[in-house]
């Protein structure tokens, strides 16, 4: 893939992101009106223990998977059509990732903030509890940074599946769930509490116990591995454009 012009990378990456906005609006505005229905029914939920940037958290992992599962498959071939240069669209499609991730932390942000007025002003009970990573909470800045993180390591998963049924189909396609699948369980290992991967009863991966600088350093390297297999892929790919 040839050089590029950087703003020329920034308008691709403003497109992409604009889009993703788009969906990232109706997703958001689905759970919400889909929370304001269950609201006079369950209890539980006018008085919550996590807050509403937590709650989102959890959604948004799915989320992020799926659009890139998306984006693997019928973003590229559009853009192709447009006349943009995969190099183009490769490494605009990472920055708007990345304004997608920390976008969805600054939604939860605001939806807390409008959930502690609510509490303000009637019997609803905002809950206060962040994110928990590493078993414990880790403050609201820290747990923002993991979350971008994390969501972006999401996203590029989907991307490679979707990526790797455009570019191999069936076969390729298998072996990519299977590397996500791999790569999915490490991330739960290294940011969720850690845990054990067994099979029949016999453990293969033990519960580890890392440093917030470890985890974040291998974080990042499966990101780098990520971006690495994405762009291998994408330079040597054949874009139908009919």
């Amino acid at each position: 893939m040839r050089s590029i012009n950087p703003k020329h990378l920034v308008r691709v990456g403003m497109d992409v992101y604009g889009q993703y906005l788009i969906w990232t609006a109706w997703a958001v505005g689905v759970l919400i009106v889909g929370f304001l229905l269950a609201l006079p029914f369950f209890a539980p939920l006018r008085s919550l223990e996590v807050s509403a940037l937590a709650l989102l958290n959890e959604p948004a992992h799915i989320y992020l998977m799926i659009i890139g599962i998306i984006t693997g498959v019928y973003v590229m071939p559009y853009f192709t059509r447009q006349g943009v240069t995969r190099h183009s669209y490769f490494w605009g499609n990472l920055l708007a990732v990345l304004a997608l991730a920390v976008t969805i932390q600054l939604i939860g942000g605001g939806l807390q903030l409008i959930a502690l007025l609510a509490e303000a002003i009637t019997p609803f009970q905002a809950g206060r509890e962040l994110t928990v990573y590493l078993g414990q909470n880790l403050g609201l800045a820290r747990t923002i940074g993991i979350s971008i993180l994390v969501h972006t390591a999401r996203f590029l998963m989907g991307w490679i599946i979707g990526f790797a049924f455009y570019r191999f189909r069936g076969f390729g396609g298998f072996l990519s769930i299977v590397s996500t699948l791999i790569i999915f369980a490490v991330m739960s290992i290294l940011w969720e509490e850690g845990g054990v991967i067994s099979i029949h009863g016999v453990p293969l991966v033990l519960q580890l116990d890392l440093s917030l600088g470890t985890a974040v350093l291998l974080t990042l390297g499966l990101l780098v591995l990520q971006t690495t297999a994405l762009f291998l892929m994408i330079r040597r790919t054949p874009i139908k454009v009919q």
